[in-house]
């Protein structure tokens, strides 16, 4: 009977804290994406090898979702620096990124369902090893993980264009200026992102070794390759 008082509970909970970061979600109603966005994607997909719709949704910025699909807010869809905004998120879908959190997540789901079955007729040492996952383990990991997903993606946008990685660098340093990265304490070390500050001087950085490398664009396999990231 406790059974059904431990396990579910915790699928919910880490179904409600990490599915709707990975999986399509709201779309505004009536919201068409503008043509000037569809010509970005098209040059995108070219460059990438990487097939994806782009929708407006009701997001904080953008993200790169379940099936391929980049959800974008009405706000960074009309900014200046859109061109380096989907080409960030174009980067995660194509180095895997949200496909390998997901399989990460139920990685770590299966492996603490296996230890729990060691407790089987003991509910409160099931429940604590859930308790420790969701709300201890598996956040630590998923920041982790996406922070080192953010730096990756950003340098694969420096090396298929440099041109979409100096929009990213716009936007970066508007979005600090917008909202100043001062954040300290445990807001800060629960972020999914590295501060904006510090990801707008490493594709500085990026940029000008791109630049004197001479690295055009070109794709392999369906991505892009320039000596930077491997």
């Amino acid at each position: 009977m406790m059974w059904f008082s431990v396990e579910p509970g915790m699928f919910l909970i880490i179904a409600t804290l990490f599915l709707p970061k990975f999986v399509r979600w709201r779309k505004i109603a009536g919201s068409e994406v503008p043509t000037e966005i569809a010509a970005i994607a098209e040059d995108l997909q070219r460059i990438t090898g990487v097939s994806a719709q782009v929708q407006i949704a009701d997001v904080y910025g953008a993200q790169a979702v379940w099936p391929n699909t980049i959800l974008i807010s009405p706000r960074h869809a009309a900014s200046p620096g859109v061109d380096g905004v989907l080409a960030h998120e174009w980067a995660h879908l194509a180095l895997r990124h949200t496909r390998k959190m997901q399989g990460m997540i139920a990685a770590f789901t299966g492996l603490w369902w296996a230890m729990a079955a060691f407790f089987w007729s003991h509910p409160m040492p099931r429940a604590a090893l859930w308790l420790g996952l969701v709300f201890g383990i598996l956040p630590v990991v998923v920041v982790a993980v996406s922070r080192h997903h953010e730096w990756q993606a950003d340098a694969f946008v420096a090396e298929c264009g440099l041109f979409y990685a100096i929009a990213l660098k716009g936007t970066l340093l508007f979005e600090a200026e917008l909202h100043p990265d001062s954040r300290y304490g445990i807001v800060r070390a629960i972020s999914t992102h590295p501060p904006l500050l510090a990801r707008a001087a490493r594709l500085e950085v990026l940029i000008e070794a791109v630049t004197a490398a001479g690295i055009r664009q070109r794709r392999n396999e369906g991505r892009c390759e320039g000596g930077i990231v491997k």
